[in-house]
């Protein structure tokens, strides 16, 4: 199976086949919503009670009908879904115990999982040369801050927190790797490029 790549950082697309839908459209939040929860929950079985308390905290109204008004809502996901291919809603997402969670059977390439592994391996490796690669490659990946449109989510503020204090960590260790090797060069292009002022302060 085709892998299908995911997006986070920086804004949210999901990619298949040639294909990208993204959550440029304000008027599908909620839908972008579930679908970014249940896909950064994937190892995970979501209750639709939590999936309700999301549209409910993103300005939903109660309703008589919960469940249904649940079910509605990812029939939105997978049709937008299907959009990439013809089964993908159905075939990505499934019903499982009562509730709705992400079909681990699919090959998921996540934006936030190579960047963090990326940081990671650096911090882990001797090699100095390595870990200079390793850096740079997780910089490059970094398209910005986790989920931006969905920054108030109190489930997305202490995430967004989280890769972003590994972004900086990235970049201050690669100007100190340059710095050995006196590439004064790329310390000013590494420097300007994602140490600006703001960025250090958020």
């Amino acid at each position: 199976m085709q892998q299908v790549k995911i997006r986070m950082l920086g804004g949210f697309s999901v990619s298949f086949d040639g294909k990208t839908v993204d959550d440029s459209a304000n008027r599908m939040r909620k839908v972008w919503l579930l679908l970014s929860y249940l896909v950064y929950n994937r190892n995970a079985v979501p209750s639709q009670e939590r999936y309700l308390a999301l549209l409910q905290g993103a300005g939903g109204e109660e309703s008589a009908d919960p469940n249904g008004k649940l079910k509605a809502m990812f029939y939105r996901v997978r049709t937008m879904l299907n959009s990439l291919s013809p089964t993908a809603g159905h075939d990505w997402i499934v019903y499982r115990d009562g509730t709705y969670c992400w079909n681990n059977e699919v090959d998921v390439v996540l934006d936030t999982e190579e960047f963090e592994a990326l940081c990671r391996a650096a911090m882990e490796t001797e090699d100095t040369a390595e870990r200079l690669a390793l850096y740079e490659k997780a910089l490059s990946l970094y398209g910005g801050d986790f989920l931006p449109k969905l920054s108030m989510e109190p489930w997305v503020i202490p995430l967004s927190a989280y890769y972003h204090r590994l972004y900086v960590e990235a970049a201050l260790e690669t100007l100190a790797l340059l710095q050995e090797s006196a590439a004064w060069q790329k310390m000013v292009a590494v420097s300007y490029t994602h140490l600006t002022l703001p960025t250090i302060l958020l």
